[in-house]
């Protein structure tokens, strides 16, 4: 039997005799420059198509954690000056980047990632599947370890919490995709994408 206790921004499943899962809300916003700043911790909608910087702090009024996903193209060029911007004049304690698990697993660290971490920020992988059948078998396929004391039921305002508080990018756990997933992954992503 699950148990079902939702609260703002989370939900906690349990079966009877052990086991446990915690959900917490998270939306993508896509942002005038076409990047994207993820909302961890809040189911308070965040309007697309405003500029990076004030979808950050959109995100930040909405209670949620900010974190700029990595994207396959969108750190080059302008959008990666963009990107490099942003980190020289926010936080490191009040944002975060993130890694994905459809990055492909033999390439290089992006450059935007080294960056990051010299100035404090915080790299947070995780699974991002794409919007394809198939691809949710890939959630929680890559990631880390977070400790959180969790009391009661607002989980998502923990989380949150112990995100600020991890001192540096976390160990990853799991795996990135190999060659000929991302081949075809990106492949199709440019084939839906299109008008």
């Amino acid at each position: 039997t699950m148990l079902r206790q939702p609260c703002r921004a989370s939900l906690h499943l349990a079966r009877d005799g052990g086991g446990e899962l915690r959900i917490i809300a998270g939306r993508q916003v896509a942002t005038a420059e076409r990047l994207e700043v993820l909302s961890i911790g809040s189911d308070t909608s965040v309007a697309d198509g405003r500029p990076i910087a004030e979808t950050i702090s959109r995100v930040r009024e909405a209670g949620a954690f900010p974190v700029i996903p990595w994207g396959f193209g969108k750190w080059w060029g302008r959008r990666g000056q963009i990107v490099r911007s942003v980190l020289e004049h926010e936080s490191p304690e009040l944002l975060s980047i993130g890694d994905n698990g459809g990055r492909l697993a033999a390439g290089p660290e992006p450059a935007i990632f080294r960056l990051g971490e010299r100035l404090g920020y915080r790299v947070f992988p995780g699974s991002d599947p794409l919007p394809f059948p198939g691809q949710e078998a890939r959630v929680g396929s890559y990631g880390f370890l977070l400790d959180v004391a969790c009391v009661g039921n607002p989980v998502a305002s923990d989380i949150t919490k112990a995100l600020t508080g991890v001192p540096a990018s976390p160990a990853r756990l799991g795996h990135r995709t190999g060659p000929l997933a991302f081949a075809n992954a990106q492949v199709r992503m440019q084939l839906k994408t299109r008008p």
